[in-house]
């Protein structure tokens, strides 16, 4: 996440759907960027959450660029 905060200046994340079974929360969420340079990108995720003792011990996602430059496509693989 280090790294996606030195090349975003804003990130808004908006909840569209959710679900939970077990220890596992499903979610399906865009996520909007400002990034350092001014420019915008959108990103669509969806993602699977596995938690343990309330804390988030793993997760999976896919992630899509539905905006932004094609450099963007990495915004999603960023940590």
């Amino acid at each position: 996440m280090a790294k996606l905060k030195q090349v975003t200046r804003t990130m808004k994340v908006n909840i569209l759907a959710i679900a939970q079974q077990g220890n596992h929360v499903l979610t399906h969420h865009l996520v909007t960027v400002i990034k350092t340079n001014g420019e915008q990108a959108q990103t669509e995720v969806f993602a699977c959450f596995t938690l343990e003792n309330g804390r988030i011990a793993a997760c999976q996602e896919l992630t899509r660029l539905i905006s932004g430059a094609e450099e963007d496509k990495m915004l999603g693989s960023l940590r």
